[in-house]
């Protein structure tokens, strides 16, 4: 009787095991083919937004692109959009750029988190330009946006501690430059203090 009992909840749970495991990988098959191409468009979306709030200077613009979370998570975010308004010159001549698309899944639900990079060049300077981006989040929808922005000269960009914004870091804006100012040192310095 125990044998058959062992034998039952055996061949039970090997049938559960292997359907949701066959459920599992169709999901991502699916998934994976639908991702293919769409996010290459959500990422030039993304970036033709940024691009146009940063060129028609926009703030109020730029902070509804973020998600709820960055925005409820993020120090100064206003403050951080008009120092990218600030920072950022010219008309686009040129840019060229790319990505990487990390997906997650969990029991069914899917998180797809979209990290762009380009190089822009505009008519006054050449800048790095980076981005996380999550475009579908199917358990924290207060995720879905705009998670981080980075914006670096050309020089700094190039150098070798250069780091760029990944999904694993925290969100906001970014402004790098090679060097400073005496106010914005000021500033920096100021700030500081502040969050002591």
């Amino acid at each position: 009787m125990a044998k058959k009992l062992v034998l039952i909840v055996g061949l039970f749970f090997i049938v559960l095991t292997s359907s949701s495991c066959y459920d599992l990988y169709t999901a991502y098959d699916e998934i994976y083919r639908e991702s293919s191409g769409d996010e290459i468009e959500m990422r030039e979306a993304m970036f033709a937004k940024i691009l146009s709030a940063l060129e028609e200077r926009d703030t109020e613009g730029m902070e509804e692109l973020f998600s709820i979370y960055a925005k409820t998570k993020t120090l100064y975010l206003e403050h951080g959009i008009e120092r990218a308004m600030d920072f950022y010159e010219g008309q686009v001549i040129s840019c060229e750029g790319g990505h990487s698309l990390f997906t997650a899944y969990h029991y069914g639900s899917v998180a797809r988190i979209i990290t762009a990079f380009y190089w822009v060049t505009t008519d006054k300077n050449t800048y790095r330009l980076a981005f996380v981006y999550c475009p579908r989040n199917d358990e924290e929808r207060t995720m879905l946006g705009l998670y981080a922005l980075q914006i670096a000269d050309e020089s700094f960009a190039r150098q070798e501690s250069f780091f760029r914004v990944n999904e694993n870091s925290r969100p906001g804006v970014y402004i790098q430059r090679s060097s400073l100012t005496e106010e914005e040192l000021k500033e920096r310095e100021r700030r500081f203090r502040s969050l002591r």
